[in-house]
């Protein structure tokens, strides 16, 4: 949701909107309360570096983001090339052959 969405909602209700989706942690805070996720076992798995990927750094979890979705090498080499320090973390740092893991999230 976009900053303008955001503030109509905001004005509308006279509430400070709680947003949920990726990459927001509390989508993950709820899902860590309800099972008893341990962050620290947890892996994210997407196709999205600005979504899952990004949600899996806010969150301290490993990831794995797949090459089979939206997300491309492009997105990984513009990631890494980004003077966004949170963009820049979510930059994998091993492959295999589908996917890019990233161990340092």
């Amino acid at each position: 949701m976009d900053w303008y969405h955001c503030w109509t909602v905001k004005m509308a209700a006279r509430r400070e909107p709680i947003v949920l989706g990726k990459p927001n942690k509390h989508m993950f805070k709820i899902l860590e309360e309800t099972f008893k996720l341990d962050p620290e076992r947890t892996v994210m798995v997407g196709d999205r570096i600005d979504t899952d990927i990004q949600m899996a750094h806010n969150c301290g979890l490993k990831s794995l983001l797949v090459l089979t979705g939206v997300s491309d090498l492009e997105d990984v080499k513009a990631a890494a090339q980004s003077p966004d320090p949170s963009r820049k973390a979510c930059v994998p740092t091993s492959t295999s052959r589908n996917s890019l893991i990233c161990s340092h999230c």
